[in-house]
């Protein structure tokens, strides 16, 4: 009687199956995160263009300029992918963190806070649902 090493090739078949249906849930779910957390990341930098602003219009300055806010560009250092756009008016203000058009599945989704003149901050995506920041 032969005694056998090693794996028949049926159960290598078997191991090559069960990891190839394991990659095709894993990497959608995967994915689906990366983004999530990439809309998350683009929340907190238009949410970080707010905060200063909030202070400006508090401190008297019902319209501050775009020079007035501390931040530089460092969100571009962060997020290459990303421009963000400020505009004021009378105690009211908008903050708009935009993807770029090319940039993988989130190009040209945006995320818009805007002041109200009565002091209320709102906060918008444009994008998937899935994919909406939770405080936003």
């Amino acid at each position: 009687m032969n005694k056998s090493n090693g794996f028949t090739l049926i159960e290598l078949l078997v191991v090559v199956a069960v990891i190839g249906i394991l990659a095709a849930v894993a990497i959608p779910s995967y994915q689906k995160y990366v983004f999530r957390a990439d809309v998350q990341s683009l929340y907190g930098s238009v949410r970080n263009y707010a905060i200063p602003i909030e202070g400006i219009i508090l401190g008297g300055n019902n319209t501050p300029q775009e020079s007035d806010i501390s931040l530089d560009s460092a969100v571009g250092a962060v997020l290459p992918n990303v421009t963000i756009n400020v505009s004021f008016a009378a105690g009211a203000g908008t903050v708009i963190g935009l993807y770029e058009a090319d940039y993988n599945m989130l190009g040209g989704q945006n995320i818009t806070m805007r002041r109200s003149d009565a002091g209320v901050w709102s906060c918008s995506w444009s994008g998937d649902v899935d994919y909406k920041p939770s405080s936003c």
